[in-house]
């Protein structure tokens, strides 16, 4: 058996949820288990133990495992999430190690030779893969809110840490999740592979395609094709290439001598085999992998899984057979309508001759009658032979060309004889003494008419339906003339452009609206509003991010670091934890990390830093210089920090401080004050009360502060506040739902063009212009527990803090 190591990460569970790590006794089956439902742990207990009695692990076999599970799981009413890994033992001649790969609602990801990359993906749809093991392989196995730690777990893969240390670093990962009650993952390393005494044998490449087809059986062995040299994998491909040909040879010989049985024989005989096997099925039914779905599921940063490794069965219907029959019926339908052309025109000559027959039939009965009833049998160059007829009741049938023609059709020959030319121009040639034969010319003169009136009216409504389109045309041509400059500003002027294409919306809303509602409208301007919405959707700003990209965990320089205040400047980000009175730099450009521990008696309030300095609110104002920042990791700066001013009415009580340009402006809640002071070689003058009008200020609500020259305040209802001299301004949001109802902070500086408003409660980061008119929202789950937000326009990043990760977003 392969020696394997496998560490685990589960979630804390809760009343509903349940997740496991399950194991088989001999352990070739390691599974990660999610339930939620009523009575979910009960339930999963139920279900591990069968997982643990699951001897067959072939590709097959797990797939109707998993079948017969999720119809238990809807019985009892409760969702299943699992990810399995499972060691074949191989009956056959083979001297490489399989295993089996599925995933139902989970995510498999391995790492092979520094690469890594995520192999199985399902949300609800059953994933399945058989390939080949090598030593040193590492499986990892996660239930589907793994997928919130996608990242987090592709960087800690690559670092080389044991699964011991991996399942160390991801369980504070998940200890920091709200809710991980369905979390359940596992780090397999295969230490030491187990091979067959076997050695194999490859010969050729064979697959039953009908069976594997028709009754979803699977191959039991599959060739190891590291080892298969390029002489036997070209003679492999010229087998297939022939045998190709020759069913396409015996195809096309069976259509020629009947259709049906060329029916039945190409559904069974154009199956084309290719050289890489995957299973991918939804519930109950088996379907084609494409090459999207490959991609999805073997995506590398570094290249493809197991591109040499596995084989897949890849079918492919060919259309030739369908096409030669349908080349064969237009053939007979172009023969069929040609001599309806020359009957047509031999009719009419025929016509023709008739009458003249007619008319040389009535000179002959004035003059050569005889009283006994003579018949006069007559023959002219042109026309039919005239015979006599003994019985005068009926005539004789008379079978033309085209009536051959028409029975060699099929059964709608029925139809055709709607408007067969042979009932017109078929009739008995024989003329009967003292009896004129009548033709029926008004039956030619309706069909004619009615041709004719068909062709007119064809026109007619061809000409109306041009001079509609025409008239549709007219009226959306200013709708369409405003979604084409929305267009052509989308690179100037985003906001424009947005707004231009909503007009065009609006536009052909109300035209039509004007028009009414005939069909041919009504088709014509939901085409083009369709596609004026798809376009507008485009540029609408709403960015959705399932997981944001981790810059940094705090807990790597300091343990249990939570943030409680951060600032920037365009170096360096700066946290602090007022807990543990430890302060991080964090130098952007490199992620190189600086730590300080404060004096234990300072109780910090807020802090706010320039180019060169740090100015800390804390019983009065101390200040800290930067320029010690080196190279060394810890530094000891309780030193350097300078009190500058002692605590007084304008600042005690106050919570939050910012520098501009030689100024410092402290937000007094208490006193319902903005202080300003003067910043002189570590010196400050005295304060000033810098507000003047403090009209629909709620000072006890204030969540944030921000300065850029004006004054930004916001508020716990989401309310924002833009100040000048002292005196509050009108600021109205457009283009986007009122910020109301829920806390928010905001960030900007005088380097910044825009306004960047956290709003956790609604995982977004809205961005603003100055003047209020929305550019774009970035939407992430990883925004829920979000606390602080600085951004850095030059480098066009904004890093968000949740305790002790910093996100980053790029703008």
């Amino acid at each position: 058996m392969h020696q394997i190591k496998v560490a685990s990460v589960v979630g804390s569970p809760l009343e509903n949820s349940w997740s496991q790590l399950v194991f088989s006794p001999d352990r070739r089956l390691v599974c990660t288990l999610g339930i939620k439902g009523s009575n979910a742990k009960n339930i999963g207990f139920e279900f591990a133990q069968q997982l643990e009695n699951q001897e067959d692990l072939s590709a097959a076999a797990v797939h109707n495992f998993i079948l017969d599970l999720l119809k238990k799981a809807r019985e009892l009413e409760v969702s299943l999430n699992l990810a399995l890994l499972g060691f074949i033992q191989s009956k056959q001649d083979n001297n490489q190690p399989k295993a089996t790969l599925a995933a139902y609602q989970g995510q498999i990801l391995l790492k092979r030779e520094n690469r890594v990359g995520i192999i199985l993906k399902s949300e609800s749809e059953i994933n399945i893969i058989e390939g080949s093991l090598k030593q040193g392989d590492e499986f990892f196995l996660g239930t589907a809110q793994t997928e919130q730690l996608e990242q987090s777990i592709k960087q800690l893969f690559k670092t080389g840490l044991s699964p011991d240390a991996l399942a160390s670093n991801l369980n504070q990962k998940v200890q920091m999740l709200v809710n991980s009650s369905l979390l359940a993952s596992a780090i397999v390393k295969i230490e030491e592979v187990e091979y067959p005494k076997i050695k194999p044998q490859i010969e050729e490449l064979k697959v039953s395609k009908a069976l594997m087809y028709q009754q979803n059986s699977y191959p039991s062995e599959e060739p190891n094709l590291d080892e298969v040299d390029d002489t036997l994998t070209h003679q492999t491909n010229e087998k297939l290439t022939s045998k190709k040909k020759n069913e396409k040879n015996k195809l096309d010989e069976k259509l020629e001598s009947s259709t049906k049985a060329s029916q039945e024989n190409f559904n069974q005989q154009n199956l084309m085999v290719h050289d890489e096997l995957k299973y991918n099925r939804k519930d109950e039914t088996q379907v084609e992998s494409s090459n999207q779905d490959e991609a999805e599921h073997k995506k590398f940063e570094g290249g493809d899984f197991l591109e040499d490794e596995t084989k897949e069965i890849k079918i492919r219907i060919s259309l030739d057979p369908l096409k030669q029959i349908s080349g064969l019926g237009i053939e007979k339908l172009r023969i069929l309508f040609s001599q309806i052309g020359k009957m047509v025109k031999k009719g009419a000559t025929q016509l023709k001759a008739r009458a003249n027959n007619i008319a040389k039939q009535k000179q002959l009965n004035s003059s050569g009658y005889n009283n006994g009833g003579d018949l006069l049998n007559t023959k002219t160059e042109n026309s039919p032979l005239i015979q006599p007829s003994a019985n005068l009741g009926t005539t004789p049938k008379q079978a033309t060309r085209f009536s051959k023609i028409i029975k060699q059709l099929p059964k709608p020959v029925k139809i055709l004889n709607l408007i067969n030319p042979t009932k017109i121009f078929s009739k008995s040639t024989e003329v009967y003494l003292g009896k004129t034969s009548k033709i029926k010319k008004g039956k030619i003169a309706v069909i004619i008419s009615v041709i004719l009136l068909i062709i007119l009216a064809v026109n007619f409504v061809s000409a109306s339906i041009s001079s509609q389109k025409q008239q549709i045309q007219q009226e959306l041509e200013p709708a369409q003339e405003l979604l084409h400059q929305a267009k052509l500003l989308e690179d100037e002027n985003i906001l424009q452009a947005r707004d231009m294409a909503a007009q065009a919306i609006e536009t052909a809303l109300a035209t039509q609206k004007e028009l009414g509602n005939p069909r041919l409208t009504r088709r014509e301007f939901d085409e083009f509003i369709e596609s004026a919405q798809s376009y507008f959707n485009e540029i609408d700003g709403q960015v959705e991010v399932s997981q944001l990209e981790i810059f940094l965990d705090l807990r790597e320089v300091f343990p249990n670091f939570i943030t409680s205040a951060t600032t920037s400047n365009t170096r360096y980000l700066f946290f602090i934890d007022r807990q543990q009175n430890q302060l991080i730099a964090l130098r952007i450009s490199d992620r190189q990390a600086y730590r300080m521990y404060l004096e234990e008696e300072l109780e910090i309030s807020d802090f706010t830093a320039s180019p060169n300095e740090l100015f800390i609110l804390n019983s009065g104002i101390y200040t800290l210089s930067l320029n010690e920042i080196n190279n060394s990791e810890e530094l000891d700066w309780s030193e350097d920090l300078t009190l500058i001013k002692e605590e007084g009415d304008s600042d005690r009580e106050s919570i939050f401080i910012d520098y501009y340009e030689g100024f410092l402006y402290v937000f007094n809640p208490v006193r319902r004050n903005i202080f300003r002071y003067i910043v002189r070689d570590n010196e400050l003058s005295d304060p000033i009360g810098w507000i003047t009008n403090s009209q629909g200020i709620e000072f006890a609500s204030i969540t944030s502060l921000t300065i850029d020259g004006q004054v930004w305040l916001t508020s716990n209802n989401g309310d924002i506040f833009r100040l000048e001299r002292g005196v509050p301004l009108e600021f109205e949001i457009r283009g986007l739902d009122d910020l109301s109802g829920s806390s928010i902070s905001i960030h900007t500086n005088q380097d910044s063009e825009n306004l960047y408003i956290l709003e956790s409660a609604k995982n977004r980061l809205v961005i603003l212009t100055k003047s209020g008119e929305f550019i774009r929202q970035i939407v992430s789950p990883s925004l829920a527990a979000t606390t602080h937000i600085e951004v850095n326009e030059e480098i066009g990043k904004a890093f968000v803090v949740s305790g002790s990760i910093v996100y980053e977003i790029a703008l």
